[in-house]
């Protein structure tokens, strides 16, 4: 009889255990969770979705910035074509529900088709003094290569505007 109750036991732990496990997530749903809540809407939709996939071997894969200088938050993402391979990065404003796509396979972007050249980024309030560039509103990305040159992107107030290093 002991040994009954003690089988029931043993049973009931491991069904118990059993229980408890959480499934294991995969890269694309951890991913998915590391993104602003309010960005989903336009990069779970299928049009982006079913064209890109987000490329995680550039830390961070994504930032937070104000992309036009209207006090919002927006994000920037590096993404790759799932038909072609060919890597870019997607903006999205945050009262948008598209991403605007640079490279990753967009003929005519600044950067050209495939930013397989982009190593690292990271987003600057205010561009190197001396720059000769035109006043840019809100934060410009720094866009860095193999060469260790860096081209940098940024709105105007009217238009992206591109400076290759």
């Amino acid at each position: 009889m002991k040994l009954i109750v003690h089988l029931v036991y043993a049973i009931l732990l491991l069904a118990f255990i059993a229980s408890c496990e959480q499934k294991k997530r995969s890269n694309a749903e951890l991913v998915v969770m590391e993104l602003p809540h309010w960005s989903l809407a336009a990069l779970e939709a299928p049009a982006f979705k079913n064209s890109y996939d987000f490329d995680t071997s550039i830390n961070p894969f994504y930032l937070t910035l104000d992309i036009d200088g209207n006090c919002s938050m927006d994000m920037a993402a590096v993404v790759v074509e799932k038909a072609s391979g060919r890597r870019g990065i997607a903006l999205l404003h945050h009262e948008s529900d598209s991403a605007l796509v640079f490279g990753a396979g967009n003929p005519n972007t600044f950067g050209g088709i495939n930013w397989n050249w982009l190593v690292g980024w990271k987003a600057e309030e205010r561009l190197t003094a001396g720059a000769k560039v035109s006043a840019h509103k809100g934060t410009a990305l720094i866009l860095y290569t193999e060469t260790s040159g860096a081209n940098w992107m940024y709105w105007n107030g009217k238009e992206w505007e591109w400076v290759a290093q």
